[in-house]
């Protein structure tokens, strides 16, 4: 047993306890919460006892009698929930599911809850269902306790089938079960299934489902027996009566007996109500519904649906502030299943109102605190079914002051909503507190507060079938608007007007008339207006255009009296032809003063913006008043005094004087210029401008001759000839002259003109350019060609032939075309040369690639070759190569230019040829004695197969007497035994009295740049100055042999390299040696296959050979440990691995005689 307070709160009743230190534990024990006179009772369950926490938990584990539900009879509710916990001390018990489950669902279900289908799950396929054949008993038994024993003999079952059968319903709560005893209780669930299901007993189906987003599906509070529920989203009260809840936040707060308060929405038949304080009271079966914000109804409409039954629509008038009470059904009908058609029944205890505030209804123009319809208290029976026509409310109308307050009925209207229809008495409605009259039908719904009739307003009358009223303001559609004309006092002019959009605004004290599409009609019938009219009790203005006799006039504010205007802006133009439709002269922003009396019109300029237009010329001048009469048809016109500006982004200091002139065509983007004196011919419409300095278009300034331009029609300005061009604007790179010029806009201009090449010796050469242009960017270009006749030279040492583009962005012409150069070398072609590319006259480049070609389309080349016929060296310098298998020694490509100082002509890339110590491929021609340099990456155009050669130097082809020397450094790479080639080096390095290599010799150093590049070639270089060595060896370099000096002739008998002098040894794999030995290296260029043989001598007595061909390289050398470790080298090993139709490889020992009869040969030869 439990205490609170010194009372008994909580008991278990078990068989069997398990106590232990720290909690006490019974698997299947009765348990019991008292709450007063009632009871929280559980027939058997998991039940434990923790001390420390002094909490009590109380587990349905659903086996055996767990599977009952909690029997509550202080809220007279059954629980379905697995976990029920108290803390001793707290005034809370908390019922929820077992942690770490995903189901958070518990039912509390009314005692007295009841639905066939449960009763038709016991029943099963028999043909009398258990609870029947059970209350049988019990009443020929005169007593709810029965044992199973007698129920099997009654029912004609076994014990267990009987077992399993109280077993089922004890879980259900219709029976006690006492299994033990074999003994159980009638409980007074089973007669409310019974009767329920006949009818002879009322029931009902009140469910509070709970699925919350928290732990707890229920709390009960301690002190006043609340059991607050959470996630609780729906209640069916009543399903006869289709009265279902909406709990706010899905919260409802249970009292005794099944009472229970909540906020949210009530659905009752056809109405919603919205609200914070509802209450349920169980026994009268009702909801008072203390405060509701808001209540929506559902009505019926003229559609049908499937079933031919008429479709119901929610009314679109809410209201709102009820109070009162909604009888659900009759209390002793909460099951439904008398007819009761009065029910639900609702009545409305006090006031309430219905607001027109709603966005949607004239965004909410009309505002709660002044504008609605109050309701007097009323009552609507039959929720579910009633008619369209019971939606009847007495009260009266607040319509915010526009017309006086009035009884009336409110109802249901065309647009589903809430309103009315009335009459005005004869004499009219007072509008808005007297400013003005109404006449006729008010009308309110959703579509706002509308009326049908007349308004009138100051010497206005305005007729309209749909008025509508708003507070501050009413808008219409009129049929027909008047104003009567006054002289007197404030002056008014006549106007009428059909088919326009008035617009009033009482405060303000103003009427706005606006045309649709027929004009208003002013000071009989002579003139019509196209805008918007302004009344007032000061007279009547308007803004828009005004048409009168033969012109029309355009303002924001022009002043209407009885018979003249003003306006202090306005835009003028005269009209001409029959229709008026063509316009001859028009002005902008001008003061204007118009007579009707009188028959003139005065206009004066405001300042900036006033201007006359030409609209037959499609241009505007400005311009400062003129005066028009109406009745001899003429204008006087005067002009402003010159203006002088300077010319904008612009880099002349010229000032321009007099008037601006500007286009208007469409397509001429503004085209303008100043004129210091202009004439107009009206008969011929010509604008005849003088002093013009010079026009813009496109980025350029055209110069007139004598300063004179003609204007036609349609902005076509006559063609300037014998003019002048700058281009562009910015740069002035370019002046044309004996220019012919059409320009047709700001942007755009075309012609034809002439311009001078000058070139490095200030000689001038003209050009013609046939067409004169601005492409899409708005840049002049312009096009020109220059033929054969014209011996046209771009330098001395340059010719030219072909096209000529100027961009005016840059600074020198392009010249597209052939060129060729000048020399006398007569192993030379001079070849005509094609080629695209912008010419600075005293820095001549021409592209050179490996696309290049002559006029005839062949590739033309730059670069020393080998031929592959046994022809030996030659050179190609921008000249077709005699073969084409002949092999590129040391080519060149980038640029070609002539440095005058040497007489030279030099291709490579243009940094090398301003900076010849950079790296790159680098090739010149003497044109003193035809010889060709070269310099940087050489392949010496043999094939020696799996040999890689990497080299770099300089060459000489002296063509006059056919020599050829090479100058170099080599890298040599190939398969071959590692431990022989370390024995090599070591064998040279061992020879102390060998001279050291010229470290700083150039053509070393150039060739490091070339192979290392520049950055990482300076950093050993630097090494090597300050160490003799390198600091840290170079990838780069890690080869078979590195020759970092060796020169070379062609011996055109032999057809073959054959070196000369002595050969510098760098480095053998990483062995750095940087000496000078003895030896021999040649390259033989045979069709049976090039021959490569390297022989190099430390001493007379150490020496090593190597000789390739056909994919063999033979070795032999003084050193017995060379020879050694190449004959005892797998034959596996000596061959490399290549890939298919690769060139084979191997290396293999040789005999001292091959070595003997090369240096013979070579000496010999």
């Amino acid at each position: 047993s439990f205490y609170k307070n010194d009372t008994l709160f909580a008991r278990a009743v078990s068989e069997t306890f398990l106590i232990y230190d720290d909690k006490i534990v019974s698997e299947d024990a009765g348990f019991r919460f008292y709450l007063e006179e009632d009871s929280i009772h559980h027939p058997g369950l998991q039940f434990k006892f923790f001390r420390d926490k002094r909490e009590i938990a109380l587990i349905r584990d659903r086996k055996g009698k767990s599977r009952s539900n909690y029997y509550n009879t202080f809220h007279m509710v059954d629980m379905d929930v697995e976990l029920v916990s108290w803390k001793m001390g707290e005034e809370e018990v908390n019922f929820k599911n077992l942690l770490g489950g995903t189901n958070k669902y518990a039912l509390f279900e009314s005692s007295k809850f009841f639905n066939e289908q449960r009763y038709y799950d016991i029943q099963g396929y028999a043909d009398i269902s258990p609870l029947v054949l059970i209350m049988d008993l019990a009443k020929k038994r005169d007593t709810n306790l029965l044992t199973v024993y007698d129920l099997a003999v009654f029912m004609r079952l076994s014990k267990d089938q009987v077992n399993l059968l109280l077993s089922d319903l004890s879980s259900r709560g219709i029976i006690d079960f006492d299994y033990g005893n074999q003994e159980f209780r009638v409980l007074d669930k089973l007669y409310t299934y019974v009767y329920g299901k006949t009818g002879f007993r009322d029931y009902d189906v009140i469910q509070f489902h709970s699925n919350p987003k928290d732990e707890n599906n229920g709390v009960l509070n301690l002190l006043n027996y609340d059991l607050k529920l959470d996630g609780v989203s729906r209640i069916i009260l009543s399903d006869s009566q289709q009265v279902i809840l909406y709990p706010t936040n899905s919260e409802i707060t249970v009292k005794k007996n099944r009472d229970f308060i909540f906020a949210g929405v009530i659905q009752a038949g056809r109405l919603d109500f919205f609200g914070r304080e509802f209450s349920f009271e169980y026994d009268a079966f009702k909801l008072n519904l203390t405060n509701v914000d808001s209540l929506r109804m559902m009505a019926q409409t003229d559609e049908m649906d499937e079933y031919g039954r008429r479709k119901l629509k929610p009314v679109r008038s809410v209201i709102e502030a009820i109070n009162g009470e909604l009888l659900i059904d009759a209390p002793d009908n909460k099951s439904g299943f008398k007819l009761t058609p009065d029910y639900p029944i609702f009545k409305s205890l006090e006031d309430s109102y219905v607001y027109y505030d709603k966005k949607s209804i004239h965004s909410g123009v009309y505002k709660r605190d002044t504008f609605y319809f109050h309701l007097e208290p009323f009552t609507i029976d039959s929720l579910d079914n009633f008619s369209n026509e019971g939606l009847k409310f007495d009260g009266e109308f607040f319509s915010g002051g526009v017309f006086p307050n009035f009884k009336e009925v409110l109802g249901l209207q065309p647009d589903h909503s809430l309103g009315f229809v009335r009459k005005t008495p004869p004499e009219g409605y007072p509008a808005y507190g007297g400013k003005g009259t109404y006449y006729n039908d008010i009308n309110l719904s959703n579509r706002g507060l509308r009326g049908e009739g007349k308004l009138e307003y100051l010497t206005s009358t305005t007729f309209s079938p749909d008025f509508i009223f708003f507070p501050d303001s009413m808008t219409t559609i009129a049929d027909e608007f008047y104003v009567a004309e006054q002289k007197q006092g404030v002056e008014y002019p006549n106007v009428s007007a059909e088919k326009l959009r008035i617009q009033w605004q009482p405060k303000s004290d103003v009427l706005y008339a606006t045309k649709i599409d027929l004009p208003l009609i002013f000071y009989d019938s002579i003139s019509e207006f196209h805008g918007q009219a302004v009344l007032e009790p000061t007279g009547l203005h308007g803004d828009g255009l005004f048409k009168f006799e033969k012109a029309e006039l355009e303002s924001k504010n022009i002043s209407f009296l009885s018979r003249s205007f003003d306006a202090d802006t306005s835009d003028f133009r005269l009209m001409e032809g029959d229709a008026h439709d063509r316009m001859s002269f028009s002005t902008v922003n001008v003061k204007a003063h118009v007579d009707f009396n009188e028959r003139y019109g005065e206009f004066k300029s405001n300042g900036g913006g006033s201007y006359i237009n030409f609209p037959i010329n499609q241009y505007i001048c400005f311009m400062e008043e003129f005066k028009w009469f109406m009745d001899t048809e003429e204008v006087e016109l005067s002009a402003g005094e010159h203006k002088e500006e300077l010319a904008a982004s612009d880099t002349t200091d010229v000032r321009l004087e007099g008037a601006e002139f500007k286009s208007t065509h469409p397509e001429q983007d503004s085209l303008s210029f100043y004129s210091t004196l202009a004439r107009y011919d009206l008969k011929s419409k010509i604008i005849d401008a003088r002093g013009v300095k010079y026009i813009k278009s496109a980025d350029a300034r055209i110069y007139p001759d004598s300063q004179h331009v003609v204007i036609e029609r349609k902005a076509k300005m006559q063609t300037l000839t014998n003019s002048g061009i700058v281009a562009n604007t910015v740069t002035e790179y370019h002046n044309i002259y004996n220019a012919s010029v059409n320009i047709f806009g700001k942007k755009s201009y075309a012609g034809s003109g002439t311009i001078d090449y000058v070139d490095q010796n200030d000689s001038k050469q003209q050009i013609i350019l046939d067409k004169i242009d601005v492409d899409t960017t708005g840049q002049t270009i312009a096009n020109g060609s220059i033929g054969s006749e014209a011996e046209f030279m771009l330098s001395r040492s340059f010719e030219f032939r072909g096209g000529v583009i100027l961009e005016a962005s840059k600074q020198f012409l392009t010249f597209k075309g052939t060129t060729r150069i000048s020399h006398e070398c007569a192993t030379l072609d001079r070849a005509w040369i094609k080629f695209k590319s912008e010419i600075d006259p005293n820095n001549i480049y021409i592209p050179v690639d490996t696309g290049t070609e002559d006029v005839g389309d062949t590739k033309l080349y730059a670069s020393i070759m080998l031929g592959g016929d046994s022809s030996g060296v030659y050179t190609a310098f921008l000249n077709k190569r005699n073969n084409y298998s002949d092999a590129f020694v040391l080519p060149a490509y980038g640029y070609l230019s002539f440095d005058r100082g040497t007489n030279e002509y030099r291709i490579s890339s243009k940094e090398k040829l301003q900076e010849t110590s950079l790296s790159g491929n680098y090739l010149s021609l003497s044109t003193k004695n035809c010889k060709v340099y070269g310099e940087g990456k050489i392949d010496l155009g043999t094939n020696t197969g799996q040999i890689a050669i990497e080299g770099a130097g300089n060459m000489i082809h002296n063509q006059a007497e056919n020599e050829v020397i090479v100058d170099m450094m080599m890298l040599l790479n190939f398969h071959f035994d590692d431990n022989a080639l370390k024995e090599m080096g070591e064998a040279i390095n061992k020879n102390i009295v060998l001279d050291p290599v010229k470290l700083n010799r150039e053509t070393y150093e150039d060739g490091l740049r070339e192979i290392l590049g520049k950055e990482d070639a300076d950093k050993l270089i630097s090494d090597l100055g300050l160490y003799g060595s390198f600091k840290k060896f170079p990838n780069e370099l890690n080869k078979s042999i590195f020759i970092n000096e060796v020169k070379f002739k062609f011996n055109d008998q032999t057809n073959s390299y054959q070196s000369f002098g002595k050969i510098g040894i760098g480095n053998i794999l990483k062995e750095q040696i940087n000496k000078y030995v003895e030896g021999r290296i040649e390259f033989i260029k045979k069709r049976s296959g090039d021959v490569l043989n390297i022989y190099l001598e430390s001493d007379s007595k150490t020496w090593f050979f190597f000789s390739y061909s056909r994919g063999i390289m033979w070795t032999i050398s003084s050193s017995e440990v060379f020879n050694t470790l190449i004959t005892e080298t797998n034959p596996d090993k000596a061959k490399l691995e290549v890939k298919r139709k690769e060139d084979p490889y191997k290396f293999m020992i040789t005999t001292e005689r091959k070595r003997r009869d090369f240096l013979r040969r070579f000496e010999e030869e």
